[in-house]
């Protein structure tokens, strides 16, 4: 069993855990600006962060049942660069693909995409390093979207997990401040807690899945080297 927490551009901390021949990642999945970085000495707020402050804070009320996809939108949202796994500062954010038929909710889903195929763009590095990935376990704000977590689940191709209670951070705070002032005797104690979970499983035609990550890796070098 080994344990490798890195700090990614995209999401607060991911996590692979080893199992035998079962890898399983965990990663956050932030709203707004504010952010945790696992290793390193410098902060540098995330592209995903931005763009979930964007959409799923304000703007991911749009009903998407009017819409089948994205229409041929992406966007990527480099608003400080990309990091892992293009590390280039001089990427900037862009849309692609807009027509005539373009609407608002396309734009909108567009950017909700956005959020899972950087996801995807790290998970498959780390699997890359390592092995394939059988099962994502996701927490944070963006999770509570389940377009986002549908989603992923059809680009990675991959079943993802969510817990009942999202935020894990503010939990595992609480956790160790009852072990601090004796509610819990023991980390094992804390570990008989456990809540319900969802899990979304992906649905997605694997041509579909090859042809909507050719798209969003076309956009991408089309943003990168864009301030020289």
């Amino acid at each position: 069993r080994t344990d490798n927490t890195k700090s990614l551009s995209g999401m607060t901390a991911v996590q692979m855990t080893a199992s035998g021949s079962n890898y399983v990642a965990s990663f956050t999945m932030p709203t707004g600006n504010n952010f945790d970085l696992g290793i390193g000495t410098s902060s540098t707020p995330s592209s995903t962060m931005v763009t979930s402050s964007w959409t799923v804070d304000k703007d991911s009320g749009i009903n998407f049942a009017n819409i089948e996809d994205n229409g041929g939108v992406y966007v990527v949202p480099a608003f400080v660069g990309l990091g892992t796994p293009y590390w280039d500062p001089a990427a900037r954010g862009s849309i692609f693909g807009l027509t005539r038929g373009a609407s608002r909710a396309h734009i909108v889903r567009a950017c909700l995409e956005a959020i899972c195929y950087q996801t995807a763009d790290v998970i498959d590095a780390m699997a890359r390093d390592s092995s394939s990935l059988n099962t994502v376990k996701v927490d944070g704000g963006a999770s509570s979207n389940d377009f986002i977590m549908e989603f992923q689940a059809d680009i990675l191709g991959c079943s993802i997990i969510r817990p009942e209670n999202v935020e894990s951070t503010a939990t595992g705070a609480a956790f160790l401040a009852g072990l601090g002032c004796g509610i819990w005797d023991s980390y094992e104690d804390i570990l008989q807690i456990s809540g319900s979970f969802k899990e979304f499983a992906p649905a997605m035609k694997s041509q579909k899945r090859k042809a909507l990550r050719a798209g969003w890796d076309k956009a991408v070098k089309r943003s990168l080297k864009w301030e020289e």
